[in-house]
């Protein structure tokens, strides 16, 4: 416990500027990107964040519509190892938007930018900006709480149907509850802070409970910031 409780004193040091890291860095556990359609190929992990990488971190990447004129596209933020297939266990997208583009153009006519901000907090910060100059994505992504895996298939099947038509398919379903700043913070410390220095089985537990945070179980926040008491010496 006093190696664990040093290492975390370590790494809040380092992200609070407190301690230079010229001989310790904390940095990205797996790859972060997002799914892409070539029409030759299918779909793809593409790596805007690799593993390992030094935070905080900023990276952004040009991508473009695969129809003439298209009118909505899809933003699914992956977390895994691109080196495997996009279907495999280690990949997990974490978080997607649909997007409707204001201006549709031909082909190579129109470009959007992702960017990724991994933040000292351990929140990815997400934003999206077309060729035009036209914002389509400002949020972020809380760690600890994936999208089905199932998702991955419906990706695969919209993108397939996207192909066809020349437009994409908004799902009916109700996005995602908004969260509080301060439950945000909380969700980011115990994936940051806590959860990589406690044992699995107590690290598993926290996962889950927050899962019913973030699916809008307002009875779990107050069980889960007790939950974390017993690791304030992490915090």
């Amino acid at each position: 416990m006093t190696a664990v409780a040093e290492g975390a004193a370590v790494a809040s040091a380092i992200l609070s500027g407190e301690l230079e890291d010229r001989d310790f860095f904390v940095s990205t556990e797996h790859a972060l990107g997002t799914v892409t359609l070539d029409p030759g190929v299918g779909l793809s992990f593409s790596e805007l964040i690799p593993r390992n990488h030094k935070l905080p971190a900023r990276v952004s990447k040009s991508y473009t519509p695969v129809n003439d004129f298209q009118e909505s596209l899809n933003v699914a933020v992956i977390e895994g190892d691109p080196s495997k297939s996009l279907g495999d266990d280690d990949n997990v997208i974490l978080k997607e938007w649909d997007l409707e583009l204001p201006e549709p153009q031909p082909i190579g006519e129109l470009a959007i930018e992702l960017t990724y901000s991994y933040d000292v907090d351990g929140i990815l910060h997400v934003s999206a900006q077309d060729s035009l100059g036209n914002d389509l994505l400002d949020d972020v992504v809380s760690y600890g709480v994936a999208v089905d895996p199932r998702n991955l298939t419906k990706i695969a099947r919209r993108a397939s149907n996207a192909l066809d038509s020349g437009r994409l398919e908004v799902p009916p379903t109700s996005r995602e509850k908004s969260l509080p700043p301060e439950v945000r913070r909380l969700l980011a410390d115990i994936q940051t802070k806590i959860i990589p220095f406690i044992d699995e089985v107590e690290a598993a537990s926290l996962r889950e409970a927050t899962k019913r945070v973030e699916s809008g179980d307002e009875d779990a926040v107050a069980e889960l910031t007790a939950a974390t008491r017993q690791y304030s010496y992490l915090l």
